[in-house]
């Protein structure tokens, strides 16, 4: 545990506000040491967070303000943060389901095998699934808590409630595309144990590299480029393309090598040393920190064509209806065509990180720029990171653009 900054509080708050969560009625709970507490209730207005907003409690003083957070402090030992918030789909799912299946593998990861809805009044029931479950939806509570996020430290709380809303929203809008897909239970079962018992605690126990880290000179065209690849990431998740530690960049250094981000690190936390410098063929890596576990995707497509110089993987919000009913995105637009070359094809599900994906990704995105994988994210090519993020956003609004039409007519 440690101290957080006003800064840290609010690139969460606009990492949240990015993602349909709203502010006005959340409550942000930071637990920095044993019956040590900070809370903030951020502004509805455009007014950042300082030092002087943020509250000291004890154990005491949090039980009066929030007894259900002080219950979820005192009953997991490994949670440092709770978010109580107010999102806007998971307050629709809580009206209609019992319960979101997994439909996306980072919900069953951080969220849980299912998102749960459950009423604030169950104390014994939030307690008990928030042994599994990073995120709870919350219905029928008079102050407009819709949902409750927890983690390891706000980052990661913050991330499995953009990540339960993105599920929310999945889920209801992918009706209208025939239905989302859900993984098999056993499939987000296991998920959900590797984030937990290993995934998860990545970023709490990672040594950040600097320049003495290595027995070489980085030049500083690479070391310009590892920079480059540090605030890419910082962009990505604040548009919500990207949550948490999840998506993965790479850029090409030269015919044989290629830098790419690190696995399970917050994008914010890093530092031009920490990116990864790949051998395209043996997929070896210098330094201590491993590369993304998407690292086969990465130098498969690199490999297959020489114009492409970027890849970006990235979880977005928009796109997740197509990716969870494994349904491709039809461009028509003589514009969109122009800059995707094509339409954005499904990639078949298969586990994270295997050979079958990157098989599954090569066969799908043929000639075109990009392909869903299902379940999963996006993959996009470009000629340069800045091409690769054109396209990125690019994609993810015109599937907005497309869904908002199946909303308006009502026709799948």
């Amino acid at each position: 545990m440690k101290e957080i900054s006003a800064k840290e509080i609010n690139e969460s708050i606009r990492g949240l506000q990015s993602g349909n969560i709203a502010v006005n009625l959340q409550s942000i709970f930071i637990k920095t040491a044993e019956n040590a507490f900070i809370t903030v209730a951020p502004h509805s207005s455009e007014q950042e967070i300082t030092a002087s907003d943020l509250q000291k409690l004890n154990s005491k003083q949090l039980q009066r303000t929030n007894n259900t957070v002080f219950r979820i402090f005192s009953h997991h030992a490994d949670i440092s943060a709770v978010i109580a918030c107010s999102p806007k789909f998971c307050a629709v799912a809580a009206s209609c389901y019992k319960r979101i299946p997994p439909v996306l593998d980072d919900m069953a990861q951080i969220v849980g095998v299912y998102a749960e809805v459950v009423e604030l009044e169950d104390q014994n029931r939030i307690l008990r699934l928030f042994k599994k479950n990073h995120a709870l939806i919350i219905k029928n509570n008079a102050d407009g808590i819709g949902a409750i996020a927890a983690g390891r430290d706000l980052a990661q709380a913050a991330a499995a409630a953009l990540i339960l809303e993105k599920s929310a929203q999945v889920f209801i809008e992918a009706q209208y595309l025939g239905g989302a897909k859900a993984l098999h239970w056993f499939n987000a079962k296991r998920m959900n144990h590797g984030y937990r018992t290993k995934y998860s605690k990545m970023n709490t126990n990672v040594r950040h590299l600097s320049e003495r880290d290595y027995s070489r000179k980085i030049a500083a065209d690479e070391l310009e480029l590892r920079a480059k690849i540090v605030e890419m990431g910082k962009q990505l998740v604040r548009e919500n393309l990207m949550q948490g530690t999840w998506g993965n960049i790479s850029v090409r250094l030269n015919n044989h090598q290629m830098l790419v981000t690190p696995s399970g690190i917050d994008y914010f936390s890093l530092s031009p040393y920490d990116i990864v410098l790949v051998d395209l063929e043996s997929l070896e890596h210098e330094g201590s920190l491993k590369p993304t576990s998407e690292k086969l995707i990465h130098a498969d497509s690199l490999k297959k064509n020489k114009d492409i110089n970027c890849i970006i993987h990235t979880h977005p919000l928009h796109c997740g209806a197509y990716i969870a009913a494994h349904k491709p995105l039809i461009v028509t637009a003589p514009e969109i065509k122009s800059i995707l070359k094509g339409n954005v094809a499904i990639a078949d599900y298969a586990a994270s990180g295997t050979k079958k994906l990157a098989e599954n990704i090569l066969r799908a995105i043929k000639e075109n720029s990009a392909c869903f994988m299902a379940n999963h994210g996006l993959v996009v090519c470009g000629s340069s990171l800045e091409d690769a993020l054109k396209k990125c956003r690019t994609i993810e609004a015109y599937a907005r653009s497309e869904l908002d039409k199946l909303l308006h007519t009502g026709n799948a």
